[in-house]
């Protein structure tokens, strides 16, 4: 098992973006007392001279910016996938090189059904973001050549409170416990029985520190799962859902079904390995599925509820 203290980030310089995202808000937060020093990205990921805010000073780049729910597939090529062919680039000409550490996803390996899924697994993408996200990860691969390290995140659904209360609505879990809050009401797909994995986005938070710790060893691989090692069906999420809130409320949710057919990448069920990523970092994730539903549910209820309603976002 390789470990290093905290003491690894102190005095390190970041430059982190998606900082305003579901998990880039919570990093940001976990990081100040870390002892870093703490750049929050200034601008567009996917503008030209962008990069350019890079220096021979920085120590790490936690890039977390991705777009989803956009119009333009053009924007969503540059935001996901050629802001980090500018990043490697940038850093292939500088003589004091920072190390990148980029989170993709565990939607790369598509619409498989039915086995476990290891780093080892065929990729498939089946979307757009997903053969975008395939692409910055190749693009980081090529880079090694010049120089530029690199440590691939591929993680699944996550799900928790986060530090912007505004973000919490982009991820689906947060979705349904949202809509069980605010409108009493919870509804499951024909999907209901896939399987998926759920990582709560603090657990996920203090796995990325240890990655930048332990950032050599994982480097040697070209992507490493960040899972929790639990997966569950998405009914029993949902009833997990309708239990903690009557649990807390005392009032009955009941689960409506929608019979209508679904894309063949929403049918997708597979049992995610994390095998990898738990013997390099020594970490287990901590909060369950009912714990971190329950958080949620609570969050939620308190004042200021956020709307959920964004047609584009660029999330970390």
């Amino acid at each position: 098992m390789s470990s290093r203290p905290a003491s690894d980030l102190n005095g390190r310089r970041l430059l982190l973006t998606g900082h305003r995202g579901f998990i880039g808000s919570s990093l940001l937060e976990a990081l100040q007392g870390q002892g870093c020093a703490m750049t929050a990205f200034p601008g567009d990921v996917a503008a030209p001279d962008a990069w350019n805010v890079l220096d021979e000073e920085f120590d790490y780049v936690l890039h977390l910016a991705a777009l989803e729910n956009s119009p333009s597939l053009e924007r969503e090529l540059s935001v996901n996938a050629l802001s980090v062919l500018n990043l490697a680039r940038r850093i292939a000409g500088l003589k004091k090189k920072p190390k990148v550490l980029f989170t993709s996803s565990t939607n790369i390996w598509g619409t498989r059904h039915d086995t476990v899924v290891c780093e080892q697994t065929i990729d498939s993408p089946t979307s757009t973001w997903s053969a975008h996200k395939l692409l910055a990860e190749n693009y980081l691969r090529a880079f090694r050549e010049f120089g530029v390290e690199s440590v691939v995140l591929r993680l699944p659904n996550i799900i928790g409170e986060c530090a912007n209360k505004s973000a919490i609505g982009r991820s689906a879990v947060n979705r349904a416990i949202e809509d069980c809050v605010l409108n009493k009401m919870l509804t499951v797909h024909v999907n209901k029985n896939c399987v998926r994995d759920y990582l709560d986005v603090s657990d996920l938070v203090a796995m990325l520190m240890q990655t930048m710790r332990c950032f050599d060893e994982m480097s040697r691989y070209p992507k490493v799962i960040i899972g929790s090692g639990r997966c569950t069906p998405i009914i029993d999420v949902w009833g997990e859902i309708a239990r903690q809130y009557e649990n807390l409320t005392g009032a009955k949710i009941e689960i409506a079904e929608k019979p209508s057919k679904l894309p063949d990448f929403a049918m997708r069920s597979y049992v995610i390995s994390n095998a990898l990523a738990a013997r390099i970092l020594g970490y287990e994730p901590k909060v369950s599925l009912g714990q971190s539903i329950r958080g949620t549910m609570q969050y939620l209820m308190g004042p200021q509820s956020p709307s959920t309603a964004v047609a584009e976002t660029i999330d970390g």
